[in-house]
């Protein structure tokens, strides 16, 4: 089977290098813009069996729920500890391929 992990950052905090150009309100709309541009991309592959996010926001973890896909909750300990955490999750159930 094959996976794809999407990680998120928390919603408040994404793009912020894009501070001086966008609002925060901006920057967590083109986060969700995003978000849902790759989910709807990744759905209509015909290559992946399973779609993971990994987020510790409760938006993503709402609109992931909302697609039907499967949500982890991010331990908030950095992008390696969460990607170690979903990739041992795809692996316990049956991952061949995990693509990030």
């Amino acid at each position: 089977m094959s996976f794809a992990i999407i990680p998120v950052k928390n919603l408040s905090a994404a793009k912020h290098r894009l501070a001086p150009l966008l609002e925060e309100n901006e920057r967590r709309m083109l986060c969700l813009t995003m978000f849902e541009d790759v989910i709807d991309a990744l759905i209509h592959s015909k290559n992946l069996d399973y779609i993971i996010v990994v987020t510790k926001d409760v938006e993503i973890l709402k609109k992931a729920k909302n697609f039907g896909i499967k949500a982890l909750h991010d331990s908030g300990k950095g992008l390696n500890e969460s990607l170690m955490i979903a990739t041992k999750y795809c692996m316990k159930i049956g991952a061949r391929n995990v693509t990030v």
